[in-house]
C-alpha cells in the first residue's frame, strides 16, 4: 500500500508505511467540563482511539519499490484520533494523509 503524489511543480513523491506497524491505542477521552463531587463517582468514562503510523517518502519509484531507507527524503509520523475502533487502521491513516496532502492542491493517487 502506498501513495504517489504529484506536486504543484510536476514532481513526484512516493509515500509508504513501508510495512511498519500502524498502532491503534484505546485512550480515555478528555473531559471538557468540571464534575461536581457527586458526579465524579457516577460519571461514565468515554474512550477514543489514537492511530499512529510512520510514512517514508521517496523521490523516485525505484527507491520506493526497493524500500531503500538510505534514499528516503522525508519521514512523517502521523497521528489521529477517532471516536470508534476502526476496522482497518491502515485505511484510516492512509485516507487522512491523502486528505491532508490533497488540501495543498497536489494530486494524490493510490499505488
Amino acid at each position: 500500500m502506498g501513495l504517489i503524489v504529484t506536486t504543484n511543480n510536476g514532481g513526484k513523491l512516493y509515500y509508504s508505511t513501508n510495512g511498519q506497524t500502524v498502532n491503534t491505542v484505546k485512550m480515555p477521552k478528555e473531559r471538557t467540563q468540571i464534575l461536581s463531587p457527586d458526579e465524579v463517582n457516577t460519571a461514565v468514562q468515554e474512550f477514543v482511539y489514537e492511530i499512529v503510523g510512520v510514512f517514508n517518502v521517496w523521490e523516485n519509484e525505484t527507491d520506493y519499490i526497493a524500500k531503500n531507507h538510505s534514499n528516503t527524503v522525508l519521514t512523517i509520523m502521523t497521528k489521529l484520533t477517532v471516536d470508534t475502533l476502526p476496522v482497518n487502521s491502515y485505511t484510516v491513516l492512509y485516507d487522512k494523509i491523502k486528505q491532508t496532502l490533497a488540501s495543498g492542491n497536489e494530486t494524490v493517487d493510490d499505488i
